[in-house]
């Protein structure tokens, strides 16, 4: 019983670096070659966004949350379901990390309003924006032009330190690596 708590810990750590790794290796391979080495297929998106909100639902419930998706209840878009479901993960885990309790996240599927001609859309295929809007405080002006650099950690006061000491959830959550939003 007393290795367990070791062996706990290094399964946590384990897995922590393994994720560091897989980061760092996507966001080399998005930099150097947009859209080389996607898988892409056609996706039901709203079905992909309550995928991923199902996988971090436990963690939503510690803090009383809940989701309201707004948007078609089938949409199908061509893009890398792996890597955009680890996108949706990190936006609704930041959400969760971030709401008061007791609070809802919202996450709307809309057209893209300001899709520029040059772009990938197209008529029968337009561009979309995914919204993930939680009631949380935000980032400080100081943070914004920041927050999509590598390895940037806003203000350390917007820890998971709440969530950190939950039992049964790993006590390494608030150390994040700062590449989420660069992803």
């Amino acid at each position: 019983p007393t290795l367990k708590v070791w062996l706990d810990r290094l399964i946590n750590e384990t897995i922590r670096l393994s994720n560091l790794v897989e980061d760092l290796l996507n966001l080399s391979r998005l930099q150097g070659s947009p859209g080389q080495g996607l898988t892409l297929k056609s996706v039901d998106l709203p079905q992909l966004i309550q995928s991923a909100w199902h996988s971090l639902e436990p963690l939503a419930q510690v803090k009383q949350l809940t989701l309201d998706y707004e948007g078609p209840s089938t949409y199908l878009a061509c893009l890398d379901e792996t890597l955009f479901h680890r996108v949706l993960l990190n936006l609704m885990d930041n959400a969760i990390k971030h709401s008061p309790k007791a609070a809802t996240i919202y996450v709307r599927l809309v057209p893209y309003p300001n899709a520029r001609p040059n772009t990938l859309a197209t008529a029968t295929d337009p561009l979309l924006a995914v919204d993930v809007i939680d009631g949380g405080s935000g980032f400080s002006p100081r943070d914004l032009p920041h927050i999509f650099d590598r390895f940037y950690r806003a203000d350390l006061s917007r820890s998971r330190s709440d969530l950190a000491s939950t039992e049964g959830f790993p006590t390494d959550r608030g150390q994040g690596t700062g590449l989420g939003l660069a992803i």
